[in-house]
């Protein structure tokens, strides 16, 4: 080709080049906007020496470096309008904002005093009555003091309203760790299975109880008296929790709590003149001997029947651990024991030429207790605990025999 087509080619290639480049559109750029100037290909002449063909290879790879320009561009500007947050309506960002929870409000003790009261077990609030009588009662010779004035005495009453606080919160502790252990979950009578109460509630109607016991030890006449609410206090808070899973010690403390009440109102009625003496605290000792052995026994029985159920949340109880055979004769043996203590006192009367009436009625009414307990307790062996409906009957009427052996004291 002639020097001067090539350079006619040169310079007609050169125009299309920029008059093509001049059409693409670029992102970055406003319409309105001038075009520089450098981007212009200039092609050397050098570079095209060479056959027609060569020239227009070079003219398609100018085209397909232009073409390969543009999806690189659409790629950013769609790659930026992605990240590019677009601010929603009003609708959308109204629908995903959830509504405010309210927290329901925390129900009162007042609220709840209906439950809490049933929790405290009143049906038992009769027999602490009646073993802070005895207490007074047993020890009243060693007084200067008629029953009733002594009964009614402020301190005295106040004695009896510590002992009834420490019933309660026996009862509540129970029912508190119970369910917060799992234990009592399938009991939906009961007022916390059933949600009717909260635990809080429970807590907090704990806290003022305990702290009316705790007024009313500071004013308990004689230092014994304050010890004894006071153990019998703690020991209601350590119950549930930490002496209930331990074998025999559950039993124990049961027993001994209501052991305490007699022995406590004795006490607080000898330390209301300050006046301790053997002949006062003997008769107390053999009540409360009685109260703890024959408790314990039946503890045992009751534990009996509840053998499956303490077995399947890991309550180690005798029956649990050692079967229901021994836990059976465990019974009979505190049976018993309380037939012996209770009848040793009038036997001993009687065989010292002192036969009056009095001594005889007690003799009887320890003699019909004692053995009426012993009786339902060989039952309960001789099927080895395995007959439910026997093991009721003599949880059942233990209760009645307890009544007649403590008669048997006055």
């Amino acid at each position: 080709m002639h020097p001067l087509g090539k350079v006619a080619l040169v310079l007609l290639l050169t125009a299309n080049v920029e008059a093509f480049s001049a059409r693409l559109s670029r992102p970055w750029e406003t319409p309105s906007s001038s075009r520089p100037t450098s981007h212009v290909i200039l092609i050397r002449a050098s570079e095209l020496e060479g056959s027609h063909a060569a020239a227009d290879d070079e003219i398609a790879e100018v085209h397909d470096e232009e073409k390969d320009s543009i999806p690189i561009q659409s790629q950013d500007v769609l790659s930026f309008s992605k990240h590019t947050s677009i601010p929603s309506n009003s609708t959308t960002s109204s629908a995903s904002i959830p509504p405010p929870r309210i927290e329901k409000a925390e129900p009162s003790i007042r609220d709840c005093l209906p439950d809490l009261i049933t929790m405290t077990r009143p049906a038992n609030l009769p027999g602490v009555v009646l073993f802070h009588m005895l207490g007074t009662y047993l020890v009243l010779p060693e007084t200067a003091h008629g029953f009733w004035s002594l009964f009614f005495s402020p301190r005295m009453m106040m004695t009896l309203v510590a002992l009834l606080l420490t019933s309660s919160t026996s009862m509540l502790v129970n029912d508190y760790y119970d369910y917060k252990l799992g234990h009592d979950t399938s009991k939906i009578h009961k007022p916390l299975p059933s949600h009717s109460i909260t635990l809080a509630t429970v807590r907090k109607f704990l806290t003022s109880l305990y702290a009316l016991a705790l007024m009313c030890v500071t004013v308990l006449p004689g230092a014994p008296a304050r010890a004894s609410v006071t153990m019998g206090l703690i020991l209601t808070f350590w119950y549930t929790k930490h002496l209930k899973p331990k074998t025999w010690l559950k039993n124990a403390v049961c027993a001994s709590l209501i052991a305490l009440s007699p022995l406590t109102s004795g006490l607080a009625a000898l330390g209301v003149d300050g006046t301790y003496s053997w002949n006062g605290i003997a008769p107390l000792i053999r009540v409360v001997s009685t109260l703890f052995i024959g408790i314990f026994g039946r503890e045992i029985t009751m534990d009996i029947n509840d053998v499956e159920d303490d077995t399947k949340h890991g309550i180690l109880t005798v029956p649990a651990v050692y079967g229901r055979r021994l836990a059976s004769a465990i019974s009979v043996g505190c049976s018993v024991g309380v037939a012996c203590i209770t009848m040793s006192a009038p036997v001993w009367e009687v065989a010292n030429g002192r036969a009056t009436i009095s001594i005889l009625r007690r003799l009887g009414l320890a003699s019909l207790g004692g053995i009426a307990q012993l009786r339902r307790s060989w039952q309960v062996y001789k099927f080895e605990g395995m007959d439910k409906e026997v093991n009721d009957r003599a949880v059942d009427e233990g209760l009645l025999t307890v009544a007649l052996i403590l008669a048997s004291f006055v």
